[in-house]
């Protein structure tokens, strides 16, 4: 991205988030700022208009010949970046945890699936791209086949929860397919997205063919605008929906990775211990803030007292939110002080309706507010926000039920 400061930048609407901001002359900068202790990580700038179009037009020249290139060279590359990925983990990993608020072995896992997302496109990738005949009824004495050809170029816009895994997924697989990328991660993600780009070019790629640009949404927005072939999104509905509108505008194809209100379905016969434990670890990991995060659970009547008393122990017991630097901790903070009232509200809107809340854990010590215990709710009704919205936090609602039936 261009670094020159011009005069022609995107207006920026409503209110800041809760990372660090600036202005540098007439140049707006992102603060990446450590949710725990505040601490500023980094700083990157807000791309302006210019800097938007010059991007676009650098990756989408740069396309044709890196499309051009023999598959086998395209993978190649991504086997260099598999060693520049492990030689830059340890700085990734901590960068992880100290940018999302995750400890550390929340921050490896996410590590160690990078790598194995990476092998996978490392051996997957020919037969994936391998040209694959078809039997056409029409033309039955005819050979047919279908090639898969790039799109040209491709936005990825990036969330702040994994935001290593969930970049890496659609960067590497679109580079690797002959496309170029711009990518713009989450404005609480930017120091993890320069690590991206370091490893990426530390491992040859063309700068031409992989750019990075921050901002906030409408940075995003103006990316979009910009045309490019195809969208990868990650994210929540709401802002999903945006995307849609406006890629539809342009009739821009997207792929689209959004929220979820993921239910578990517990049976008279499953093992009650084994099961309590995993569906604790399945709500509290990352502090909830997971789109596969379980928010709730349908158990059997006969056996919901016995389950819910297993999860009571196991969020009494092993679950300890916390900083990264107290090795007890076993998930970190919540990304915002505004997602942290989100779950509050939902929270206190099951209690004003009759749900009995337990908390567990509480967090203690310096910064406590930026870490939400694990909570665990009983005596819940459907029309409860708890139940008919995404949490994204450690909050686990427990529903009885008198059949697989009624729990489907």
């Amino acid at each position: 991205m261009t670094e020159q400061s011009v005069s022609t930048a995107l207006p920026l609407q409503g209110v800041y988030p809760e990372n660090g901001h600036r202005t540098d002359g007439e140049r707006k900068i992102i603060q990446s700022i450590n949710p725990v202790t505040k601490a500023v990580l980094g700083e990157v700038p807000v791309a302006t208009a210019e800097d938007i179009q010059v991007v676009m037009q650098r990756v989408r020249a740069a396309q044709p010949a890196w499309a051009s290139r023999p598959l086998e060279e395209r993978i190649a590359f991504l086997r260099q970046f598999q060693k520049s990925l492990y030689y830059h983990h340890e700085a990734m990993v901590q960068m992880l945890a100290d940018e999302a608020g995750k400890v550390l072995h929340e921050a490896r896992i996410e590590m160690i699936d990078a790598f194995g997302v990476t092998e996978y496109y490392v051996k997957a990738t020919k037969k994936a791209l391998k040209p694959q005949p078809r039997y056409v009824m029409l033309l039955p004495y005819r050979r047919q086949k279908v090639v898969r050809k790039p799109y040209g170029v491709v936005l990825v816009i990036a969330p702040w929860n994994f935001p290593l895994l969930l970049s890496l997924t659609p960067i590497i697989t679109a580079l690797v397919a002959g496309n170029t990328v711009v990518y713009k991660p989450s404005e609480y993600g930017t120091q993890t997205g320069e690590l991206i780009k370091k490893a990426l070019y530390d491992a040859g790629f063309p700068e031409d063919v992989f750019q990075i640009v921050h901002g906030y949404g409408d940075v995003g927005a103006a990316l979009i605008d910009a045309r490019p072939d195809k969208i990868c999104f990650t994210g929540s509905e709401t802002t999903g929906r945006k995307i849609a509108t406006k890629a539809g505008e342009h009739l821009i194809p997207v792929i689209m990775e959004l929220g979820g209100k993921d239910a578990a379905i517990v049976l008279e016969d499953a093992d009650i211990e084994r099961t309590a434990r995993g569906l604790v670890w399945a709500g509290v990991f990352n502090a909830g803030q997971m789109c596969v995060s379980i928010e709730r659970v349908y158990v059997m009547r006969s056996v919901a007292d016995q389950l819910i008393e297993r999860m009571k122990y196991h969020m009494e017991k092993s679950v300890r939110p916390g900083p990264n630097s107290d090795h007890h901790s076993t998930y970190g903070a919540i990304i915002t002080e505004a997602q942290a009232k989100i779950i509050q509200q939902q929270v206190e809107d099951a209690r004003a309706k009759g749900a009995t809340v337990m908390t567990f854990s509480e967090p203690h010590g310096e910064n406590a507010e930026r870490f939400y215990a694990p909570t665990l709710i009983t005596n819940v009704k459907p029309d409860m926000e708890v139940i008919q919205r995404e949490t994204f936090g450690p909050v686990i609602p427990v529903i009885p039920v008198d059949s697989e039936e009624e729990a489907i």
